[in-house]
């Protein structure tokens, strides 16, 4: 059956269903037309052509849903309601909406063929999505429609223009998203754009009211790649990714108003400058990441800054941290101009990958530093030598594949982390290494340009394999209790020690003794190296090293194993001494009352004897009182007595 024609004397009702899926039915006409349609009634009937509605004040549910051949709609001047779904895919490319209708529900021409469109002004029920993907609509008359609900346009990808915009106080999240709306006036008095209302349009400029939105979604205008400029009126929060993507984005008035930025807000845009406000309090992740930004001053007033803010900004050359003491995961990474940070040396947290693959050329840490995380100063460009005061957190890979770093003093570090300086590939030189205990796998992986590394008697553990170190200079009494097993320590490594080594291996390799004095360096230049004399005024501290680094002056002659001296006072001690601050002088056992700390004698509290192993003489090394729970006893007994 194609064609159905109900002649009778009264208007006809159909069913719910009444023809659901009747595929080959083209048309439908009643003599005294329709009194009302069923739910879904003609879904599916994808050769239905047209229909005409008059009399009918209801279109339901569903009802001409997926009727693809439906071109056209007659007799809508008593309709006053379409259901959800109501001409949802169909054919549908043109209609005339009465004047008096009220209400248009969820989904009701999603996906249809509109070319143009509209709206009454009384409509009060406005279902979301209701033109979502409808390609071919280009041109939306709003009339005096006030609110714009969730995804009504969203995939409109013909729209260039709406009428009535400005009347607009409210556009649901999604609402215009990908349409190729090129311009648009907000009205003052606007109070809402949801979130992704205006994503991926075709918009040139954005001028937003001079009285803050009070309710802004997220995405609002992302991945605009037309937007140039924008005025953010009177907001002082911009959401998080905003205008995310909006690659020629390169003027925003009233930046300096902003309090609040959100996360990605500003994110792959081409800001080149940022005027912060002074009473900025949050910069959200990334906020700023992959801009053309090429100086920052951060106001005193930040509160909260997040991860990556800066990232990926290439052109960015000076910061000023202005007193910020904690840098955040990733903030600059991959800010490969930046050569200048104003502030560097308040710094004492450096968050993971924080400067990797920039260009400062010096590192003035402070003495203060408690962090350097992961990979924090990776791929560093322009570094030539640091000097690392000791650090609690230190992560790993901090300064791996920094080819440019020539030099390295670990001060009072005891701990060279995994890939600490794997491929420095300019690395030759390393000083400070005294106290270290452990070194971390493939800390100096490749560094080919390091010839030999002074290790001390503080080792425990080397899971390195020193694969391109050719000298280790090891001046403990035994070595290291855990040895590198994958891979193994290098078997071409030339490891020299002093006589009091008494072991033949070390690692799986043979050791070497050339009994150098402390006058005396090993000179590895040599074919062979052997025992040669100090410049004048140097030593080598225990004549088991490839280079004299001590300078000889009244002061270390005076101090016997003194290794540096401060205002006529020995300050450090040889490897295997401590510095007993109270006779001025190294000795290899703190005095009783006296434990050790950092290479020097402390005094224990007044009831315990020593030498202790901590400051609160947990336990005593010799015959003392055992720990704070005896002493504890004792007097508990004593006050019994």
């Amino acid at each position: 059956m194609t064609k159905l024609e109900f002649s009778t004397t009264t208007k006809v009702k159909l069913g719910r269903k009444a023809f659901f899926d009747a595929t080959a039915l083209e048309s439908v006409t009643s003599t005294m037309g329709f009194e009302s349609l069923g739910d879904y009634a003609f879904e599916g009937a994808t050769s239905l052509k047209d229909f005409n509605l008059t009399f009918v004040v209801v279109v339901p549910t569903g009802c001409f849903q997926k009727c693809t051949s439906l071109y056209s709609i007659m007799g809508m001047m008593y309709l006053t309601t379409i259901e959800d779904f109501a001409f949802m895919d169909s054919g549908l490319a043109t209609i005339h909406l009465n004047t008096a209708m009220t209400k248009i529900g969820n989904y009701a021409f999603k996906g249809t063929s509109l070319s143009s469109l509209t709206l009454p002004n009384k409509i009060t029920d406005f279902g979301s999505n209701v033109f979502e993907d409808v390609v071919s609509l280009d041109m939306v008359e709003l009339s005096q429609i006030t609110a714009i609900p969730d995804s009504t346009f969203s995939g409109c990808t013909k729209m260039k223009s709406i009428t009535g915009a400005d009347k607009v106080t409210s556009f649901g999240a999604s609402s215009f998203q990908e349409t190729s709306l090129s311009s648009i006036t907000f009205s003052p008095s606007l109070v809402e754009i949801g979130d992704s209302a205006f994503q991926e349009t075709k918009l040139v400029t954005v001028t937003l009211p001079e009285t803050a939105i009070k309710t802004f979604g997220s995405s609002a205008f992302e991945k605009i790649e037309t937007l140039t400029s924008v005025n953010l009126g009177g907001n002082i929060n911009i959401p998080s990714r905003t205008f995310f993507g909006c690659s020629k984005l390169a003027q925003v008035n009233s930046f300096d108003k902003i309090v609040i930025f959100g996360a990605q807000s500003f994110s792959n845009t081409l800001l080149t400058t940022l005027a912060f406000a002074e009473n900025v309090q949050s910069i959200g992740e990334f906020a700023f990441s992959n801009t053309g930004v090429t100086d920052i001053k951060l106001p005193f007033s930040l509160t909260t800054i997040g991860e990556g803010v800066f990232n990926g900004c290439a052109n960015l050359a000076t910061v000023d941290v202005n007193g910020l003491t904690k840098i955040p995961k990733s903030l600059f990474s991959g800010c490969v101009k930046l050569t200048t940070v104003t502030g560097f040396d308040k710094i004492t947290s450096f968050g993971e990958m924080s400067f990797l693959l920039t260009s400062l050329p010096k590192l003035n840490f402070s003495p203060k530093l408690e962090k350097l995380g992961d990979m924090s100063f990776m791929q560093s460009k322009m570094l030539t030598e640091v000097t690392i005061p000791k650090v609690a957190d230190f992560g790993e890979s901090v300064f791996r594949e920094v080819q440019s770093l020539k030099q390295v003093d670990l001060t009072q570090n005891t701990i060279i982390p995994n890939n600490t300086f794997n491929q420095c590939t300019q690395l030759s030189n390393v000083s400070g290494s005294e106290l270290v205990e452990i070194v971390g796998k493939d800390a100096f992986k490749d560094c080919i340009m390091l010839n030999a590394l002074n290790l001390y008697s503080h080792l425990t553990t080397l899971l390195d394999s020193l694969n391109s170190l050719k000298y280790l200079f090891f001046h403990g009494k035994e070595a290291p209790k855990i040895i590198p097993s994958d891979p193994t320590l290098s078997q071409t490594i030339k490891i020299f020690v002093k006589e009091e080594f008494k072991a033949e291996m070390f690692g799986g390799v043979k050791v070497m003794k050339l009994g150098c004095n402390e006058t005396q360096f090993v000179d590895i230049t040599k074919d062979t190296p052997m025992c040669t004399n100090c410049e004048k005024d140097k030593k080598s501290v225990d004549g088991n090293n490839y280079f004299c680094e001590v300078e000889v002056d009244e002061c270390i002659l005076k101090h016997e194993k003194c290794v540096l001296c401060e205002q006529e006072k020995c300050v450090k001690c040889a490897d295997e001494y401590v510095l007993d601050k109270i006779d001025d002088k190294c000795v290899q056992e703190c005095p009783s009352g006296y434990y050790t700390e950092e290479g020097h004698c402390e005094k224990c509290k007044e009831h315990y004897i020593t030498p202790c192993e901590t400051e609160e003489c947990e336990k005593c090394t010799t015959s003392g009182v055992f720990g704070t729970l005896v002493v504890s006893v004792i007097l508990y007994v004593l006050l019994i007595l």
